[in-house]
């Protein structure tokens, strides 16, 4: 679903890191477990398959920002009902990109159906404590792209896995997604 810039970094190996991991997240000073199904969403058929182990409480907090940059983006999609909660998680230039294929959409009358799924892979903070750097599987191997009624549209762009590595960047309101780059299809 995101929209890729560049093809310079390289994926490390997909880690099978299981759907009984957590990891714990300083919020306000309490402690949040971050795990898979805290961050799914099966009313949308969004599903977060897999985060890495032991994630520290600000790496925690980088997974939850992309995790609701990749939800809102999905939601989005899905309902066509407006881009406010992608733009509240995104920086402006993933935005536009984002905005690019919703604003294609919406005039064709389409709108995506099935089920998505990521995987994160890898979380690293960068040394300037302001940005992240992660690389992320998106499964969209059951996602279609559909017409107004319901007519399935082929569509180039989904239908695959997705290798991806996404940056984030700390503002004032917390993470936000910066930018996103496709490293591969149907490689992970």
């Amino acid at each position: 679903v995101a929209a890729g810039e560049n093809n310079e970094s390289t994926i490390p190996p997909m880690k099978d890191s299981g759907a009984a991991k957590s990891a714990t997240a300083s919020a306000s000073g309490s402690d949040v477990p971050v795990t898979e199904d805290s961050l799914s969403d099966s009313k949308t058929s969004y599903t977060v398959a897999s985060i890495p182990d032991d994630l520290d409480a600000e790496q925690s907090q980088v997974v939850k920002a992309y995790v609701a940059y990749d939800r809102a983006t999905w939601e989005a999609y899905r309902d066509m009902k407006g881009t406010t909660k992608v733009e509240s998680v995104t920086t402006g230039d993933q935005y536009q990109a984002f905005k690019k294929v919703y604003d294609e959409r919406a005039t064709a009358g389409q709108h995506v159906e099935g089920e998505a799924s990521t995987t994160i892979n890898f979380v690293q903070l960068n040394p300037d404590g302001l940005s992240s750097t992660m690389t992320v599987c998106a499964d969209e191997t059951k996602v279609r792209l559909v017409a107004r009624d319901g007519a399935e549209v082929p569509s180039d762009d989904l239908g695959h896995t997705i290798s991806l590595v996404v940056r984030l960047i700390r503002n004032q309101d917390g993470w936000v997604v910066n930018s996103s780059s496709v490293e591969g299809v149907d490689q992970c």
